[in-house]
């Protein structure tokens, strides 16, 4: 049976929980994510912050990475899936008193930040690689985010080559 867009979702995400918890920072918001914006709502320092898998494209392609330059009436089974392996951690903010937060702090979780970006590449190159060896990827780039609200991290972005075909119960 092929891979599912949600079967690549899943494993990518397991890949990524577990290297999150290998490199010592686990999070309690593990999940699949929906939509073009994820909510940064889980930056407390109860929840350890939040890291997602999402479907940011799907389209298709001629020439894998790349997305085909226009559309047309002929049927297409090859097509680019891009995901995203983000996290939000929490960000030292100003206290009550109008100082800034402790710069300790700070440096401890951008250490933290590094080493998620790190967990992000290893979950598709040494985890998911590992269940599809012969799938053609392309890793992204790492995009930090934040810091805001309380909030900082970023997300590694990955092509996937996604093969499609019709049900048979689909005419």
């Amino acid at each position: 049976m092929a891979n599912t867009l949600n079967d690549y979702a899943d494993e990518l995400l397991e890949c990524f929980g577990l290297r999150l918890a290998a490199w010592g920072h686990p999070v309690k918001d593990l999940t699949i994510r929906a939509g073009d914006e994820i909510a940064w709502d889980q930056c407390d320092s109860k929840s350890c912050g939040q890291a997602w898998v999402r479907l940011v494209q799907l389209g298709p392609s001629d020439s894998f990475p790349l997305l085909a330059d226009q559309q047309n009436e002929c049927f297409r089974s090859q097509f680019v899936a891009t995901y995203e392996l983000g996290v939000l951690r929490c960000w030292p903010t100003i206290t009550n008193s109008g100082a800034p937060g402790d710069p300790v702090k700070r440096t401890d979780t951008t250490h933290t930040v590094h080493d998620d970006a790190v967990a992000a590449l290893e979950a598709v190159q040494c985890c998911w690689t590992d269940l599809h060896p012969d799938e053609d990827w392309q890793i992204g780039l790492w995009t930090p985010a934040g810091p805001a609200g309380g909030c900082v991290g970023g997300a590694l972005q990955v092509q996937l080559q996604y093969t499609f075909c019709c049900p048979e119960d689909a005419a």
